[in-house]
């Protein structure tokens, strides 16, 4: 709102450059050389408790009604890629791994059940489920800090990231935490090469389409 009425444009072209922005921060770094990186998830959305009677979903708890993301981040260089998956399955969670990490790294996770029998990696967990946060050099310290970081934006400063459009500022604070050490020429030259061949139409961005992982 702030945008549209201090460049004099509409509401909706602010929106659409602002996601334009967001869009060319999409490009993840490769994580194929990582020795060690840590995943988690986390689910984005109101409490249902919150709602209205009528939007309540009436099923159960915890991430019920939220939509999920899943993150990886690299130990020691500390670059983190995330992405918003349909559920926190095994089939979506095995695939997401493969695709940002290399056979044969080490993992750190937690004693969810989804990353259990995690073929070709070396796969170390902290059981959060008893309350073990770490175990030596095992944690995901370092990944639940960026997750957290979206769901404090989800209550603070954006209110709300909508279901159907949370894909596009999970990879924003993806980015943004990615160039977070750059000085301000080079962040905003990664930014501007994030544009070349970036083409978001107004029908996909209103159509909610985020490379949403299924």
């Amino acid at each position: 709102m702030k945008l549209h009425r201090d460049l004099g444009i509409t509401q909706k072209s602010a929106w659409h450059m602002l996601d334009k922005i967001r869009h060319a921060l999409t490009g993840a770094i490769a994580l194929v050389s990582a020795t060690v990186v840590e995943v988690d998830e986390t689910c984005i959305g109101g409490l249902e408790r919150n709602k209205h009677d009528s939007s309540k979903l009436k099923a159960g708890c915890g991430g019920v009604g939220k939509t999920a993301v899943v993150g990886l981040k690299e130990r020691e260089l500390r670059p983190v890629v995330a992405q918003v998956v349909v559920d926190t399955k095994p089939t979506i969670l095995h695939g997401f791994i493969p695709a940002n990490a290399e056979q044969g790294t080490e993992v750190s996770g937690d004693d969810f059940i989804s990353y259990q029998q995690l073929d070709g990696y070396r796969h170390k967990f902290v059981r959060r489920s008893v309350g073990e946060f770490a175990v030596g050099d095992v944690h995901i310290n370092g990944i639940e800090s960026y997750l957290s970081m979206i769901r404090r934006a989800h209550k603070g400063a954006n209110h709300k990231m909508s279901g159907k459009h949370l894909g596009r500022y999970v990879s924003e604070f993806a980015g943004q935490h990615n160039i977070r050490e750059l000085d301000t020429a080079d962040q905003m030259a990664a930014i501007v090469a994030g544009f070349v061949g970036q083409h978001l139409m107004n029908e996909d961005l209103a159509a909610g389409v985020d490379g949403r992982l299924y």
